[in-house]
């Protein structure tokens, strides 16, 4: 079940709304590798680019065809972005894959710049940060509508 709270919320401008609960009945959505095996086989998740090298990044985004980008410009987009992940390799502490996701707040989100180093492609790290990035999208920050070519249906979880 998902639940989604919020301190104030204007459904009427004259009347605010105090503590709504939104509720829609949602099973947990499934990750096909877990944070743990991840670890085990030599890869670390991280949510935040606290740590993450744009260098690095650009390298990542250059060597799957994308455009070599101003690393100062990336760092906008990141400051800018509501959700990412990045999964960096142990062995040499770099980022081989990144995903993230910007959204209006309340109704769409859209998923960016998916990437994984040609390195690492085919392990399921691609599927790995969809997964993740789907489920927070969905039931912790209860955007709604997913793509359906990638088999995902439509609902709305606002009343």
């Amino acid at each position: 079940m998902l639940t989604i709270s919020t301190p104030l919320l204007h459904l009427n401008p004259t009347k605010p709304t105090q503590n709504l609960k939104i509720t829609s009945q949602l099973p947990t959505l499934p990750l096909s590798i877990s944070d743990q095996d991840l670890k085990t086989r030599g890869f670390n998740l991280h949510r935040t680019f606290t740590n993450l090298n744009l260098d690095h990044l650009n390298k990542v985004f250059t060597s799957v065809g994308f455009p070599k980008r101003d690393p100062e410009k990336i760092k906008i987009a990141l400051q800018h972005t509501d959700s990412l992940l990045w999964i960096e390799y142990l062995k040499t502490k770099k980022p081989v894959a990144f995903a993230r996701a910007t959204g209006d707040g309340v109704f769409n989100a859209i998923i960016w710049d998916v990437v994984v180093d040609p390195s690492f492609q085919g392990i399921g790290l691609g599927k790995a940060l969809m997964e993740r990035m789907v489920r927070e999208l969905v039931e912790e920050k209860g955007y709604g509508i997913l793509a359906s070519s990638i088999g995902f249906k439509s609902f709305t979880p606002y009343p």
